[in-house]
């Protein structure tokens, strides 16, 4: 025991020993250096530095100056990111005396070497994106962004509508969306408390601006576990922030008009303050003023920054405002003089503090801090003219009989909608440095809680006017619910990610290795995943498996790879549906005397609340390569993806057992000036059969496909650069609700209905192959670059899966479901539930190989004006062909222009 108590002390006296070696040295190689900018020749405050093989985070103080470890080699590489300013690397004498100095430019034209176009991450397959690219595509949102993306191609605007985003997918549904969150500067743009306004379809990107961008990050790989409550994909936008020039953007198009104008303003030593501001205004047609959309927003970032010798503390203070209208009007010369029309004004207001602590040394690294809020008020009124005829409507919420009322014959409706989301978010994050056994360990711990709840008043509309005129005497109706009396939606999650890297014989492999949890915090016990964790865990690689010279220039091969489980939690509208009301009109008794009218309903309020929802739960998996031969770099990635559990739409048949009154022939009501009685009218018991929806877990989705990018060395003699990108989808959506038939059995005094239900009708595959040919002309002698890019979509494909047209099973006319068999399909009645689909319907859809061309330039005037031009599709190669019907299909896309100036002062 003493022997061994000794060897104890001995290897504890030993490690002290070394360490404190190991700190002397360090602090024997320390040397000061000075950031300066180029032009003005003064120090640039709390720009960000990495410094050797391990990347050493430090930043320079209110003077400039920095002081960093040198490596024990004789030079240190030093890698400068500065915001506004191009990244310098460069390679430090360690002989050399006296504070060094590094000297940055601004970002310019003008510079020997630019960056426009997507930058890829190797490790969970992400696509960063700078803000010089974005400038030079001139985006007006963030739709416009995309393009950069693998896969996808150079499509033209349009802002009248919706703007979703689709990630590694040959198709789209909401789901495709919904699966994707936006975060602008730690802010989720999350939808998921909206009743109205792009329920369950995610993020509106129309309302993304994009001129105070610094840097995109588009994650559609596996997630770092870090990022949670998401199936498809992140997207993470860091906006400027910190001293810069006023700058005034005016961008014109045929069909929109956008100006902007942002600064940064350096307040003290500590303080700044960015503020922007902007106006976009879109028609859908530059020839009318029917269909328009336009977005207002206003921003101020208050920012501090403070460095001692050892810290760095920031303290953020964000304030945005942001309101988009969103009109769409009738002609009235064409619709009996009635100015129909529907208004819709988003406006959002969100606030942020981020507290940042951030060390040079030491096991904590950085310490943060943030809450947050956002509020976003969707204010919908819309006015149109009906025609209803004789057409009765119930305005009774209450069970069981009641009597209802006749529309007029003409009549107005009008309506307004208030559903206003409300956000709440509070976070802490740490990160953690440790070097062990020849490993560095990069360790990050986080949580997070989410408050989210409805403010709104929801609907409002007069019952007996509605704004849809009911087309038959059996009807399912919803009605006005007030949207602030339903529950907050409240979610925890924490998470523990560590990125280690490692080197085996000389060659470099970084592992990221995290899981997260979540819950749903106070959810009733009648759902089936209350109290219940969600758990993901999350897995990146990569491998640098060679390194060394190939035909005499350097080169590198590195694996990539990941596995992980993404999870997205159902939204508001998918936990709390509105209550459905089954009405039947059980009395029709109209007269020319509007005294003298009667009618009456059934009403049964049903709950469609399906207490058995659960997440949706993406599994995903990688692999591919990622290479470097002298200048030319390239990357493949092969993905395959399944989700089992996909938010969907189920309809359910229902029976209810009603009581109609009929005119009994013997004591026929006459009509006079006063309103029948029911004692008037015979009564007859009947069943009928209706349909409601409610929401599941029933649609699967797998998708898989390649990615690739190639960027080939400059050509110097012509200064351009060339990249290649693309893509190929295959996505197989498998719909596992009900597709249901009906048809209508005529009784003498009703009709009723049976139903045929079939399983897995909704079966389709759709596959795309895109590319991207890009040529970037760059001649900084003028400021000036020329993009032109070639899009090629080279193959697209949609097919529906072969089905008998047999329903699985069928509901008869007394409401019991049924077994649906073979010989069924030649009786009388039953066959009529059978989908008679001709070859057709299973046939390819094919289209073949199209081409276009975008021209993009971008000019620097002076030292302070930039002028940009693009124009779209000026030449393509659309060729006919002949689809699967035996028609000719003549395509003919036309150009697309838009110019703009920019000017710092």
């Amino acid at each position: 025991m003493r022997f061994n108590s000794r060897i104890s002390n001995l290897i504890f006296l030993t490690v002290l020993y070394l360490g404190i070696i190991d700190q002397v040295c360090a602090i024997n190689r320390e040397a000061q250096g000075i950031l300066i900018h180029q032009d003005t020749k003064k120090p640039i405050i709390f720009g960000e530095i990495y410094v050797g093989k391990e990347h050493q985070h430090i930043f320079t103080n209110d003077k400039g100056q920095f002081t960093y470890t040198k490596s024990r080699e004789q030079f240190t590489r030093i890698i400068v990111r500065c915001m506004g300013y191009a990244t310098k690397d460069t390679l430090i004498d360690n002989r050399s005396v006296g504070p060094i100095k590094i000297y940055l430019s601004p970002l310019s034209f003008r510079l020997k070497e630019v960056q426009v176009s997507a930058e890829i991450d190797d490790m969970g397959s992400a696509t960063i994106i700078k803000s010089m690219a974005i400038d030079h595509i001139q985006a007006s949102s963030f739709s416009d962004i995309l393009q950069m993306q693998p896969g996808n191609l150079t499509t033209k605007p349009n802002l009248s509508e919706p703007n979703f985003i689709r990630l590694r997918e040959a198709g789209y549904d909401t789901n495709s969306s919904l699966g994707v969150d936006f975060e602008v500067d730690g802010v989720s743009q999350s939808n998921d408390a909206s009743f109205f306004t792009n329920t369950n379809a995610g993020v509106d990107m129309r309302n993304i601006t994009t001129d105070e961008i610094e840097s995109v990050e588009i994650i559609t790989g596996i997630a770092s576990a870090k990022h949670g409550d998401i199936t498809n994909g992140k997207v993470i936008i860091t906006e400027k922030r910190g001293e810069t020039p006023l700058s005034v953007r005016l961008k014109t198009e045929p069909s929109s008009k956008l100006v902007s104008i942002n600064k940064g303003i350096q307040l003290s030593n500590h303080w700044s303050w960015n503020i922007s501001g902007g106006y976009l205004n879109s028609l859908n047609d530059p020839r009318t003023t029917l269909n328009g959309y336009t977005r207002l927003s206003q921003k101020n970032k208050w920012n501090y920054k403070k460095l001692t010798s050892e810290t760095l503390k920031s303290f953020f203070i964000d304030l945005s405002l942001n309101q988009s209208v969103d009109n769409v009007k009738s002609d009235a010369e064409i619709i009996d003089g009635t100015q129909n029309y529907i208004k819709s004004r988003y406006t959002n207001i969100s606030f942020a503090i981020t507290h940042k602590i951030e060390k040079k040394r030491g096991f904590l690294r950085t310490f943060t801090w943030n809450i947050n809020s956002r509020y976003t008020n969707n204010y919908r009124e819309e006015l149109k003219s009906l025609v209803s005829g004789a057409t009765a409507v119930s305005i009774s919420k209450e069970d069981g009989p009641s009597e209802g009322v006749y529309l007029p014959a003409i009549y107005d409706a009008y309506q307004t909608i208030n559903d206003n989301p409300l956000q709440l978010n509070a976070s802490v994050n740490a990160n953690f440095y440790k070097k062990s056994f020849g490993m560095i360990h990069r360790i990050q711990i986080g949580g997070r809680w989410k408050g989210q709840k409805n403010t709104g008043e929801g609907e409002n509309y007069n019952l007996s006017r509605p704004m849809n005129v009911p087309n038959n005497s059996q009807r399912t109706v919803t009605y006005p619910r007030i949207l602030k009396d339903i529950p907050m939606y409240q979610t925890l999650s924490f998470y523990l990610t560590d990125d280690l890297t490692h080197e085996i014989a000389g060659m470099k492999i970084k592992h990221q290795i995290g899981i997260r949890g979540g819950v749903i915090l106070g959810l009733s016990d009648k759902y089936s995943m209350s109290n219940s964790w969600i758990v993901d865990p999350r897995w990146n690689m990569t491998a640098e498996i060679y390194k060394g010279d190939i035909l005499g220039k350097r080169s590198s091969l590195k694996l990539l790879g990941g596995l992980g489980i993404m999870s997205k939690l159902p939204t508001m509208a998918h936990l709390y549906p509105n209550t459905i009301y089954f009405q039947y009109q059980t009395l029709n008794f109209y007269s020319q005397n509007e005294q003298a009218r009667r009618t009456d309903f059934w009403n049964q309020a049903i709950d469609p609340t399906n207490y058995e929802i659960k997440p949706s739960v993406n599994k995903k998996a990688e692999i591919g390569v990622q290479g470097r031969i002298g200048k030319t770099t390239f990357q493949i990635t092969t993905f395959y993806e399944k989700n089992n559990s996909e938010f969907s739409v189920h309809t359910i048949p229902y029976n209810q057992k009603v009581q109609i009154y009929v005119e009994d022939k013997d004591n026929a009501p006459i009509s006079t000036n006063k309103k029948p009685s029911l004692e008037q009218f015979s009564t007859q018991n009947i069943s009928s059969n209706y349909l409601i929806s409610n929401y599941n877990n029933n649609e699967r989705k797998v998708k898989q496909g390649v990615e690739w990018n190639v960027s080939l060395p400059k050509l110097n003699t012509l200064n351009t650069s060339i990249r290649w990108s693309g893509a190929w989808f295959k996505t197989h959506y498998d719909n596992y609700n009900s597709d249901i038939k009906s048809y209508g059995i005529i009784h003498e005094t009703h009709t009723n209905h049976i139903y045929g239900i079939f399983y897995n009708s909704e079966n389709r595959i759709i596959q795309s192959l895109n590319s991207q040919l890009r040529f970037h002309t760059h001649i900084p002698k003028f400021g000036m670059i020329i993009s032109t890019t070639i899009d090629n979509r080279i193959y697209s494909m949609t097919q529906t899966l072969y089905h008998d047209g047999l329903p699985d099973y069928y509901v008869d006319v007394n409401g019991d479901t049924n077994l649906y068999k073979d010989e069924h399909s030649t009786q009388l009645v039953l066959k009529e539930l059978v989908h008679n689909y001709s070859d057709y319907n299973f046939m390819k859809r094919e289209v073949p190989w199209e081409s276009h061309i975008h021209l993009r330039m971008t000019k620097e005037i002076g030292r302070h004006m930039t002028c940009s031009f693009y124009a779209n599709n000026i030449f393509n190669i659309e060729n006919n062909y002949t689809n699967y019907h035996g028609q000719v299909i003549s395509r003919n896309s036309t150009p697309y222009f838009g110019a703009e100036i920019k000017y710092k002062f």
